[in-house]
């Protein structure tokens, strides 16, 4: 059960820092590029991560590459945050909290830089509902992973 308020407390983070952005106007707009830099490193980070855990096979590398490509088309980053999410759920435990804590990381310089809350909350808790594929999602968890890795590699 305890699996299921992880992601929120790790979403929260973008409401805490909403909530602080509108007390503290000036001060945001001479952060804005390193808000900025944090959340590429962070997302960098998470795919690099995923990346390391995972054997370097081909069905891994040709995810990435795929998570690449969709990237381009598709560009709703807590969409992916909530895949790598499910997906290090699959791996371990211990992965799953590093994943979530990065996350929450990242929640905040995106709360301080953009406003559509609900939104990306609705794309980061949808990949949860693959939880319930679990012969799916763990048969092909490292592929998944490999996705997202890929995924994340590409700004905003």
């Amino acid at each position: 059960m305890l699996w299921l308020i992880i992601p929120l407390v790790a979403f929260c983070s973008v409401i805490i820092a909403g909530y602080i952005r509108n007390f503290t106007q000036e001060e945001l707009a001479e952060g804005e590029r390193y808000f900025k830099i944090l959340q590429i490193i962070l997302s960098t980070s998470i795919a690099i991560l995923l990346l390391f855990k995972l054997q370097a096979s081909l069905p891994v590398i040709a995810s990435a590459i795929v998570g690449i490509a969709t990237a381009h088309f598709l560009k709703e980053k807590w969409l992916y945050l909530g895949i790598s999410m499910v997906a290090s759920l699959f791996i371990s435990l211990e992965w799953y909290a590093l994943i979530a804590s990065l996350i929450f990381i990242y929640g905040l310089p995106y709360g301080t830089r953009h406003t559509k809350v609900w939104k990306n909350l609705v794309l980061f808790l949808l990949p949860f509902a693959f939880f319930f594929l679990k012969g799916f999602a763990t048969e092909y968890s490292s592929i998944i992973a490999g996705f997202v890795a890929g995924s994340l590699l590409l700004r905003e």
